[in-house]
Order: structure tokens, then C-alpha cells, then sequence
């Protein structure tokens, strides 16, 4: 039987915190998906397989953190329609935040 075990050490305080992938309890592919790092349909598929663990049978649903982690950001425009002002100070921008 196979195990996945996942170790966070702290260096300062000599803290150990483990957490361990194996249970007995039935697993959707969802969970497994998470608790295995978000790996992709097929590879989330053969670690379950190769750990042996105890899974729903059925199909993945959409990730929300997979599909934040894909998202792009929106092209910025390179040009300015404004006028450039040929005067210091004609125009002054603030950002408040």
C-alpha cells in the first residue's frame, strides 16, 4: 500500500506538521484531485490507481483554483488617446486608494 505524505518543517521552533493522504474512507475524484497537488485528469487517476485508494467512481467536475490558476490577464492598450500636454502641470493625475 502506497502513502503520500506531505512534511512542513519549521526551523525556528523545531515544529513538525505532517499530514498523511492515507484513509479508509471513499474519496471523490474532486478530493483526490486536490489532496493530490491538482495533477490533471489522467495523472490524478494513476496515482489514485498506484496508491490504491478508495474512490467514487464517476468523472471530475471544473477545479475553481485550477481555473483562477489559468486565468490570463487582460491586455493592456499601449496608446493613450489623450492629448500629450505641452505645458508641466496642465494636467495632473492623482490616484487615490
Amino acid at each position: 500500500m502506497g502513502l503520500v505524505f506531505c512534511l512542513y518543517s519549521n526551523r525556528i521552533n523545531n515544529e513538525l506538521a505532517i499530514s498523511s493522504l492515507t484513509t479508509r474512507n471513499l474519496l471523490s475524484m474532486n478530493e483526490a484531485h486536490e489532496r493530490l497537488g491538482h495533477a490533471n485528469k489522467d495523472a490524478a487517476r494513476e496515482m489514485v490507481n498506484g496508491l490504491n485508494l478508495n474512490v467514487f467512481p464517476g468523472n471530475m467536475r471544473v477545479c475553481w483554483a485550477c481555473t483562477v490558476a489559468k486565468m490570463k490577464q487582460k491586455n493592456v492598450v499601449q496608446l493613450s488617446m489623450h492629448e500629450r500636454i505641452t505645458v508641466p502641470g496642465e494636467r495632473v493625475l492623482v490616484n487615490v486608494s
